[in-house]
């Protein structure tokens, strides 16, 4: 599988930066908890089938579109500032500090990413 990819995983693309520790925190929550590190790749006991790659939000988009990640978390406007609101869709929305982001997939892997976003919000 091309990026480092292993078959039957999940790369799910979440923001470094500030947003990193908010989005830590909502996982947290669902009751999948992980370390924050300084790590490309994060992954937790409970998943075996689910790793979490930290990405610039600026970039998540083109990630998502390009395959490095199944799906991922950033801002309706880095979407459409990489001119990538054709190839990607919206999931979810989520509200941090007054700002929205969105969970974004490619359409060919909507219900695996599905599955796996509901579980992650429900907990």
């Amino acid at each position: 599988m091309p990026y480092g990819k292993k078959e039957g995983v999940l790369y799910f693309g979440i923001p470094s930066g500030s947003l990193n520790e908010q989005v830590l925190r909502l996982l947290a929550k669902s009751g999948r908890p992980l370390k924050k590190s300084r790590q490309y790749e994060l992954s937790g006991p409970y998943d075996k089938d689910v790793v979490f790659r930290v990405l610039d939000r600026k970039e998540m988009a083109q990630k998502v579109s390009d395959g490095i990640v199944d799906c991922g978390i950033t801002g309706k406007d880095y979407i459409f500032e990489a001119g990538r609101e054709q190839e990607v869709e919206v999931l979810g929305d989520f509200i941090f500090s007054n700002a929205f982001l969105f969970v974004i997939f490619p359409q060919k892997n909507y219900d695996l990413v599905y599955k796996i976003f509901c579980s992650y919000i429900d907990g």
